[in-house]
């Protein structure tokens, strides 16, 4: 006799809401422990190869080019986006078209997205290139407070109502912060306990800032919406495409003419012993050598088109608070991940214990930072419901027990080290 089993609906809604948690959690840490992978770890060549009349002590490794990978990833999307289309004309009776932008504030709007899209993701890629991933993502944990600080000067520049804020959620983001700085102080302090390299504290000093900017360039992509009051609604796909092209050409410029440091000794050794390089010298130096690398980097581009999409869906059917919640712990968790696959190891000693106390205290305080939103202003509701597919290029805004709206930053921004790539 057939047995069935029968599911009560809000057990079936449970199942459904770790599921997507889960699936947010592999597919954000899985990319960005493999474009850490491909940024600093990929093996261009071997230990003993001669290269331009140098011979390598150590393998080469890595892509340290960071905005020519981004730039890649667009160009890899937006490819795929013009197969997709074709094929869906040649062989579906329904063919898929993008949404048409109606008028020039709506491209006005595509475009300034592109822009801050283009900082936030290349800045922080370029972040990774330069500090541990540990370090990027501690730092990239604290957007709740620098996305409060932008809001709140653009509403002084606009002379729009400034948002209110509780004082048990500003004390939660600064202890939130001060962990977090601690946690950097403790990693900075045991790396200059170690083997000391040349140029080693400038680098971390100015890939620390680096990943500060890129923190607030997410930020600002938020309060512009907010600025703005615009919407533009487009499908998770539309957004890729619409987006790839402007961020392409905000980065071909940085690409060819900017000269940034390189971290690693032996890409110095191999071209004349130069410090300083443009993302296109790395990227030609990296096609000739090691076509194997490239092919690493084309397939960064399909899976970050493929993780855009699906973070897109699963951002749309969770509440902003749930995702930044998600998102805080995805970032510890791929912090021990990092350490458990070697990519990095723990800091030894006194210095290990300082850090991995800060990291705990700065997602405890974050945690309780989502608590005392959900506590202060009531559940937040589904970003666009069950099933949406637009994805409206601005801050969610959702009515607070007052009656009064109460500006919600997106967790699209909360993204990973690659994000939306």
């Amino acid at each position: 006799m057939a047995m069935t089993s029968h599911l009560h609906p809000g057990k079936m809604d449970n199942l459904g809401f770790v599921g997507k948690l889960t699936i947010y959690f592999g597919a954000q840490t899985g990319m960005n422990l493999y474009m850490k992978a491909v940024l600093s770890h990929s093996i261009v060549d071997g230990k003993g190869s001669l290269l331009n009349n140098v011979e390598l002590h150590h393998n080469l490794e890595g892509v340290p080019a960071a905005f020519a990978l981004t730039a890649l990833q667009q160009v890899t999307a937006f490819f795929l986006f013009m197969v997709y289309i074709g094929l869906s004309h040649l062989f579906s009776s329904n063919p898929y078209t993008p949404k048409k932008l109606k008028d020039s504030r709506e491209w006005f709007a595509v475009i300034l997205f592109s822009l801050s899209f283009t900082l936030n993701i290349a800045l922080n890629n370029f972040s990774m290139s330069l500090i541990s991933l540990s370090v990027n993502l501690i730092i990239r944990s604290c957007l709740p407070l620098s996305t409060f600080i932008s809001q709140q000067v653009a509403a002084r520049c606009t002379g729009e109502k400034i948002k209110d804020c509780k004082l048990l959620e500003i004390a939660l983001m600064l202890m939130g912060v001060t962990c977090a700085a601690v946690a950097v102080i403790a990693k900075t302090k045991a790396a200059a306990e170690g083997p000391q390299v040349a140029g080693q504290n400038d680098d971390l000093v100015y890939g620390v800032t680096i990943c500060i900017l890129s923190l607030f360039s997410g930020s600002i992509n938020l309060a512009l919406a907010g600025v703005l009051g615009t919407s533009v609604s487009l499908n998770s796909l539309d957004t890729t495409v619409y987006m790839a092209v402007p961020a392409t050409l905000f980065l071909i410029p940085v690409v060819f003419f900017y000269q940034h440091p390189i971290k690693n000794q032996e890409w110095q050794l191999v071209m004349g012993g130069r410090s300083q390089l443009t993302d296109w010298e790395v990227f030609s130096e990296v096609c000739r050598l090691s076509p194997g690398t490239m092919t690493l980097s084309v397939l960064s581009g399909v899976f970050a088109l493929g993780y855009n999409v699906l973070q897109y869906n699963i951002v749309q059917t969770l509440s902003a608070t749930h995702t930044a919640f998600a998102g805080n712990f995805n970032k510890a968790a791929t912090i021990f991940l990092t350490i458990l696959v070697g990519l990095e190891a723990m800091p030894q000693g006194y210095w290990g214990i300082v850090m991995l106390s800060a990291v705990l205290g700065n997602i405890l305080s974050f945690t309780g930072y989502n608590l005392a939103k959900i506590k202060g202003g009531g559940e937040i509701g589904h970003a666009h419901g069950h099933g949406s597919q637009s994805v409206p290029l601005k801050t969610e805004s959702v009515e607070d027990d007052d009656g009064e709206d109460e500006s919600v930053s997106s967790n699209e921004e909360e993204e990973s080290a690659c994000g939306r790539c």
